[in-house]
C-alpha cells in the first residue's frame, strides 16, 4: 500500500492498519510496573532524609501516646497519637490486626 494521509485511508484499510500499530506501540511500551515505581520512589525518598528522629511510645488504653523527642534537633512536637512536623501533622492510628492486612489500606 503507499502512502495515504490518515484521512485518506478506507476503513478496511485503516483497520488492517492497526494490529501491526498496536503491536508497534506495545513493544516499546515504557512504563513501570507500580511495584517497581513505588520501591524507586521509596529509595529516591530515603536519599533524601537528612536526619533521623527516634520517637518512643507506649500504649495506653489501646492508644499509642508518644515521648516528646529528646535533643536540640528540629522542631517536633508529639501530642499523644500526633506528631507535629514543621506545618505536617502525622496522626498514628493503631487497629486491631485482624481488622486489615499489613500495607493495605481500607
Amino acid at each position: 500500500m503507499t502512502e495515504k494521509e490518515l484521512g485518506e485511508l478506507s476503513l478496511a484499510d485503516f483497520e488492517s492498519l492497526m494490529p501491526d500499530f498496536i503491536k508497534r506501540e506495545a513493544a516499546t511500551d515504557d512504563m513501570l510496573p507500580d511495584d517497581v515505581f513505588f520501591l524507586m520512589l521509596a529509595e529516591i525518598a530515603s536519599r533524601r532524609v537528612v536526619e533521623v528522629i527516634d520517637l518512643e511510645g507506649v500504649i495506653v488504653d489501646n492508644q499509642i501516646v508518644f515521648r516528646q523527642p529528646a535533643g536540640d534537633g528540629p522542631p517536633v512536637v508529639v501530642q499523644g497519637n500526633e506528631i507535629l512536623l514543621g506545618d505536617r501533622k502525622i496522626r498514628v492510628m493503631l487497629v486491631p490486626q485482624e481488622a486489615t492486612t499489613l500495607g493495605s489500606k481500607n
